[in-house]
């Protein structure tokens, strides 16, 4: 399916998230084609989904996304 959302001419952003806690907010870090981390907030998750839609630099792009530790 991911093939055929990249062929497909739509804008589109994956998002990999590792583990999503029950944690607080905190900062995060976004890497293209790679995951640097093990946990990702929730809330620090639902800010990135939000803001990836908004920002033309993560459209066409595998996000991964994680916790600065």
């Amino acid at each position: 399916m991911f093939d055929m959302i990249k062929t497909s001419g739509l804008k589109w952003v994956a998002v990999l998230p590792p583990h999503i806690a029950d944690t607080p907010k905190s900062k995060y870090t976004v890497t293209f084609d790679s995951s640097l981390g093990r946990v990702i907030s929730k809330h620090d998750l639902g800010m990135f989904l939000i803001e990836c839609l908004k920002n033309p630099e993560y459209h066409q792009k595998v996000c991964g996304i994680a916790s600065v530790v």
